[in-house]
Formats: C-alpha cells, structure tokens, sequence
C-alpha cells in the first residue's frame, strides 16, 4: 500500500486558510483508489491566561495553555536573559521569574542597545501593571493581555526609574526556548 500526501496552502480573505490535500491508495490485489481533502482552518486565537477570544467572533471559550508555555516565557535568572537579549533587535523581549519576592516576573526587552528590566506587578485588585505604581495607570487582566496589548501599542520606556524617558517600542520578537535550540 503506498499513500502520496502533497498539500497545498491557499490564503483566503482575512485570517482562515484552505488547505488541500490529494493521496493515492493503492495495494496489490485491488486497483489504486484516489481521493482528495479540502478543509480550511479557524482563525487564529488571542490568548489571555485560563481562555480565548476568537480574533474573528470575539467569542471567549476554555484554554488551557499556561504562562510558562507561552513561547516569549524563559525560566531564566538576570544574567541569562541578557545573554539571550543582547544585541538582539530593538523590541525583543522576554518575561522572567523575578528575583524579588514582591514581584514574580520581570519584562526583560532590548531597546537602542540597552537592555530594560522592567517589573510586572500583581496588584491587590488582581491586575497586572508594569513599573512602579502610579496614578491610572494601565492594568490588565493577566500577564498574557499585557504581553499582547505591548506588541500592537508602543511602550513608553526610562531609564533610572522614571527621571528620563529614553524612547518607545513594541514587543516584536522573543528568543527561542532552549529546547527549540537544540533541535
């Protein structure tokens, strides 16, 4: 018996995908037989920390995927995160466990070949902010919304606290696992 599985990819309009696949079936005793697949994907998901919205329909549905499994999540100290950011692209990023007690995860980005550690506190209402505390400042419900809303909106940096702002970027791109490094 043997099976052929070419694919094809065709975009559609807005974010679903049809893709097609043909194979052949063939054995000894019976002639070859041959079918084809079509199907097209669901739109991408937005993920936030226990759900979904769907990018389409806006609908929310259970997920189970944690913040250590997010791609840009690196369970790595101080020192090997700025080995992994250096020289990186401006915007590349990390979220790592943080050294202090008070705050859980740190938001390690490089930007004009400087690197930025930058706290992510957990606050009493059950939100998420980054830096020190400060007046309206902009929370979100998990660390996952905050990681999102920082790649399509810029993030206002300083330097020394909040004496002396030093620029503005996105959250573009975030080094690769190293289990993905060995592969």
């Amino acid at each position: 018996m043997s099976i052929f599985l070419p694919q094809q990819t065709v975009p559609l309009q807005g974010t679903a995908v049809r893709r097609a696949a043909s194979f052949n079936i063939a054995s000894r005793k019976e002639k070859s037989l041959s079918a084809s697949i079509s199907y097209t994907t669901a739109p991408p998901r937005m993920f936030t920390s226990n759900s979904y919205t769907s990018a389409v329909t806006g609908s929310r549905r259970s997920s189970r995927v944690s913040l250590t499994q997010q791609p840009w999540y690196h369970n790595v100290d101080r020192s090997q995160g700025e080995v992994l950011l250096r020289n990186g692209e401006d915007g590349s990023f990390l979220v790592r466990p943080s050294a202090r007690s008070q705050n859980a995860l740190t938001l390690m980005l490089w930007f004009n070949k400087r690197l930025y550690n930058i706290n992510i506190r957990h606050r009493n209402d059950g939100r998420y902010a980054l830096g020190t505390e400060k007046p309206n400042e902009q929370s979100f419900n998990s660390v996952e919304e905050l990681v999102q809303n920082y790649q399509s909106e810029k993030l206002v940096l300083y330097s020394g606290g909040e004496r002396e702002r030093t620029g503005r970027t996105l959250l573009t791109s975030t080094p690769l696992q190293s289990s993905e490094l060995s592969t």
